[in-house]
């Protein structure tokens, strides 16, 4: 049976660092913990190993356990120096924030935008058409009658497109939202192709299947719901003749998306 070994309290500092280093560095699975008192393996092969690194570095060992009273030393390492606290980081000047970029406007907000600069070309042309009103009698008496009458017709024809366009444009905005009606406006502006045009004729036909779609839908509804025969009659007769057309419309749609150019 392997003799009992104590370290004599104090421990020594030094040896007490040099033996947890030895243990630490052969036994990586200890992962820096201390050891325990607990019996058996492997806590029993890590204490002895420990204490023979403790003593071959120069620690003091007894045979008994130590008997130690409260207010013992239990190293002979001297309390540190209580260590002043880091003096605070000098204050670094503020920072212009970076400027960051706008965020992409929403369909509402592009919406009152166009509708604002349709509002302001609408009065520029309402402005203009006033001074021209003014400024005919000063262009007869000067003998430029024809020019002003020409002039003054093409600025109330101004007028009547701008009025015009504001009206189809908050047209398409209630019935189809603003992102929609801003479609159509570019539209408008800008002169479209025969793929456009085309398109936008498909897009009517189908404005009208939906309609009709929905008409034969609640054919079908009062069909189900009515009571007599006879009105039961009515409506079954109703929905197939308004489904008829939506097959009927289906196709020429399909048909006339297949054109060539």
């Amino acid at each position: 049976m392997s003799e009992v070994r104590y370290a004599t309290f104090p421990l020594d500092c030094r040896a007490l660092k040099a033996a947890n280093d030895k243990v630490w560095q052969d036994h990586p699975e200890l992962a820096g913990r201390k050891l325990t008192m607990a019996r058996g393996e492997p806590e029993t092969s890590y204490r002895k190993e420990w204490m023979d690194a403790y003593i071959k570095d120069g620690g003091k060992w007894q045979k008994t356990r130590p008997k130690l009273r409260p207010g013992d030393p239990l190293t002979t390492c001297q309390p540190a120096a209580a260590t002043p606290a880091p003096a605070p980081p000098p204050e670094q000047p503020l920072k212009a924030p970076k400027p960051q970029d706008s965020p992409r406007p929403t369909p509402a907000q592009r919406y009152e935008k166009t509708r604002g600069r349709n509002q302001k070309n609408l009065d520029m042309t309402r402005q203009n058409l006033d001074y021209w009103e003014k400024l005919i009698p000063r262009l007869k008496s000067a003998g430029g009658v024809a020019e002003a009458l020409e002039r003054r017709n093409a600025n109330r024809r101004w007028a009547a497109e701008d009025e015009k366009e504001k009206q189809l444009f908050e047209d398409d905005k209630n019935r189809h939202g603003p992102k929609e009606a801003l479609r159509r406006a570019d539209l408008r502006r800008n002169p479209a192709s025969e793929e456009d045009k085309r398109l936008r004729e498909a897009t009517k036909q189908s404005e009208v299947l939906t309609d009709i779609s929905k008409a034969a839908q609640e054919a079908r509804q009062r069909e189900a719901e009515a009571k007599s025969p006879e009105e039961k009659k009515k409506w079954a007769e109703a929905a197939e003749a308004l489904e008829a057309d939506v097959n009927t419309m289906k196709g020429d749609i399909l048909k006339f998306l297949q054109q060539k150019k």
